[in-house]
C-alpha cells in the first residue's frame, strides 16, 4: 500500500513499513502502481518519470522507452508487463546470465576455461594468472603451487 508519507506491506497478518516517503519514491514522481514480483521486488510504476524498483529501500531507475507507466503486472514465466501512456505495451524479460570480468572482480577479462564445482564454485584458467574460483561473489587467484591442493579439494567436494 502506497501513501503520501510511506510505503507499506501487508504479511503475517500485519502491516509493516517498507520505507518512508523520503526516500521511496522521487519527490516529483506521481505513483501510478505498485507490484510485488516472484523475487520479492518492489516495482513502481510513475506517470512521468517511468520504472522503479525498490532496493535497500531507494528507488532505482529502470530503462524503458516510455516515461509514462499506467500499470504493472507480472506472468508465470517472471517477465513484466507495463502499460505506457502512448508507448504501447512493453515486456521486461528477467536478465538470465551473470556477467563475470575484471569490472566483476575476476583478475583478468581472458579465460580459457571454465566450469562450477558440488559447492557451486565457478573455477577458471584466465590467461594470465592461472586457476581463479569465484565463490559467494568473492574471486581467489591460486599460484601454480597451490594448484595441485586445489585439485585434491575440489575432488573432496565433489564426492557425495
Amino acid at each position: 500500500m502506497a501513501t503520501d508519507e510511506r510505503l507499506l506491506k501487508w504479511e503475517d497478518d500485519r502491516l509493516t513499513v517498507v520505507c518512508d516517503q523520503s526516500s521511496w519514491l522521487p519527490a516529483n514522481a506521481t505513483l501510478q502502481n505498485v507490484i510485488e514480483d516472484g523475487a520479492g521486488v518492489l516495482w513502481l510504476a510513475t506517470r512521468r518519470l517511468g520504472l522503479f524498483r525498490l532496493v535497500d529501500g531507494r528507488p532505482v531507475p529502470v530503462s524503458t522507452e516510455n516515461a509514462q507507466v499506467r500499470a504493472i503486472t507480472a506472468d508465470s514465466e517472471s517477465n513484466l508487463w507495463l502499460a505506457t501512456d502512448g508507448g504501447g505495451i512493453r515486456r521486461l524479460r528477467p536478465k538470465t546470465f551473470t556477467l563475470l570480468n575484471s569490472a566483476s572482480g575476476l583478475p583478468d577479462d581472458y579465460s580459457t576455461s571454465v566450469c562450477e564445482d558440488a559447492a557451486g564454485a565457478i573455477w577458471c584458467a584466465d590467461r594470465r594468472n592461472g586457476l581463479v574460483r569465484v565463490l559467494a561473489s568473492q574471486a581467489r587467484v591460486f599460484a601454480s603451487s597451490e594448484a595441485g591442493d586445489t585439485h585434491q579439494r575440489r575432488q573432496r567436494l565433489s564426492r557425495p
